[in-house]
């Protein structure tokens, strides 16, 4: 649970039927984006940071409980949490956060009470979190991470900013494009055959790299080689082994060349795969580390603590 790092305690709380959950999460010098995914009804018990923090619910419905109020967010809503709030969240099954933390962000008064947000900036984070399918590079998500940090900060910091427009990337107005990307990121093809692709789409080759780079900024290839990507990653992170063989899944997704594969992945990660490899054995050993909190308060619910 990133979002609550820094030394402070946190309390995860699962209901009998066990917790699945995933968390995803870019840090940057000035602002943390991160999603939050739980598969069942969730309990979180803790304090926040010394950064405030802007909550926004993707799916699901979440209340907010803290020494100054009580909040309700659902979908497409969120709120603002100000530093050092103790608080409990109380999340729907099926619950899906995005949480932004701003750093070193001084000189603005946050108040001791968390409070709703405008819907208008909600939609600042998702349409960031739909064009991440298509982020080009890891300086490509650097760059649009650290503009949404920009965006959040001027808009709390002055009410009376003005949003800048942000178009959809998922244009579910056009279905064909919709149908290509479906294609592409299903695909479990080593070779990619933009003349199938287009078939089955029901647009010319030069109709499909059209639209492609206009609706998402990558050309078809492109976008198959990031799914490919995206692939190794998740089974490096998801192995059950105790250590994933890097050109075992690596060749098993298409990438013949290691040499060449170790450097897309670089490009795309900001990171090479062995790097990837250390992060997970020591986010293992950290895990190793959680101890059972004292659930005294919370009967028929298991606790666990980290920090």
């Amino acid at each position: 649970m990133a979002y609550f790092a820094g030394g402070r305690q946190l309390t995860l709380c699962v209901r009998p039927q066990g917790f699945n959950g995933a968390i995803s999460w870019l840090a940057r010098p000035g602002v943390s984006i991160g999603v939050i995914g739980t598969g069942v009804g969730t309990t979180l018990r803790g304090t926040n940071t010394a950064d405030p923090a802007v909550i926004g619910v993707l799916t699901g419905s979440l209340s907010l409980t803290s020494a100054n109020g009580y909040v309700e967010a659902t979908a497409a809503s969120g709120f603002l949490l100000p530093p050092h709030a103790r608080v409990e969240f109380n999340g729907s099954p099926g619950l899906t956060l995005a949480v932004a933390r701003l750093h070193g962000r001084g000189g603005a008064s946050w108040g001791d009470e968390a409070r709703p947000i405008s819907q208008s900036l909600v939609a600042q984070i998702i349409g960031y979190l739909q064009r991440a399918y298509f982020f080009r590079s890891y300086h490509h998500a650097v760059a649009e991470t650290d503009h949404l940090g920009n965006v959040l900060w001027h808009c709390l910091h002055d009410p009376r900013a003005e949003l800048p427009v942000t178009p959809s990337v998922m244009p579910g107005f056009d279905q064909r494009v919709t149908r290509m990307i479906e294609l592409i990121a299903s695909s479990t093809e080593r070779e990619f055959d933009i003349g199938r692709v287009s078939a089955m789409a029901g647009v010319s080759t030069r109709n499909l790299y059209y639209l492609m780079k206009k609706h998402t900024g990558m050309s078809p290839y492109q976008f198959f080689v990031s799914r490919r990507l995206v692939r190794v990653r998740r089974a490096l992170l998801d192995c059950q082994c105790d250590v994933p063989t890097v050109s075992w899944h690596a060749l098993s997704e298409g990438f013949s060349h290691l040499g060449r594969f170790s450097a897309l992945y670089r490009n795309h990660f900001g990171e090479y795969p062995r790097q990837t490899l250390e992060w997970r054995s020591d986010a293992q050993a950290r895990a190793a580390a959680i101890q059972p909190a004292d659930c005294s308060a919370t009967p028929r619910m298991l606790c666990l603590t980290t920090g």
